[in-house]
């Protein structure tokens, strides 16, 4: 595949190819956390560190996962940090675009909703070269 343009959806693309979710929109999300359905991922970014003149950027990404049993939202939090915090090999490939990859935080429980549903964290540093439209 190529490199969509957007870091987010190219990570998007690369949980549902490790079999972390299914499809974009079904139960993989960007930025904003559905009412429905219960279980889902939901990839978000935040400020990052200065632009460098000669790569890209190093950028800050946040995903939280949801699931109105405990145990389903801490293990699928805990194997999305292991797939991405790799640090003996760090480099990952997202649709084609280079990135070097590392946890910022571990997992922890951040919220249980309204529903009463699990919601897990953890942010990523992932430097990578800039989107582009």
């Amino acid at each position: 595949m190529i490199a969509s343009g957007n870091l987010l959806l190219d990570i998007v693309d690369y949980i549902v190819d490790n079999g972390e979710g299914t499809a974009y929109g079904t139960d993989v999300f960007v930025s904003g956390m559905p009412d429905s359905p219960d279980d889902v991922v939901v990839i978000s970014e935040y400020a990052g560190d200065p632009i460098p003149d000669d790569y890209g950027a190093k950028r800050s990404v946040q995903l939280f996962i949801r699931s109105a049993d405990y145990d389903t939202a801490r293990e699928k939090c805990d194997r999305l940090f292991y797939l991405f915090d790799t640090p003996l090999t760090p480099f990952k490939t997202f649709n084609g675009r280079e990135a070097m990859v590392g946890a910022r935080t571990t997992p922890f429980q951040v919220d249980v909703d309204e529903r009463d549903r699990k919601v897990f964290t953890f942010s990523m540093s992932v430097t990578t070269t800039r989107d582009y439209y």
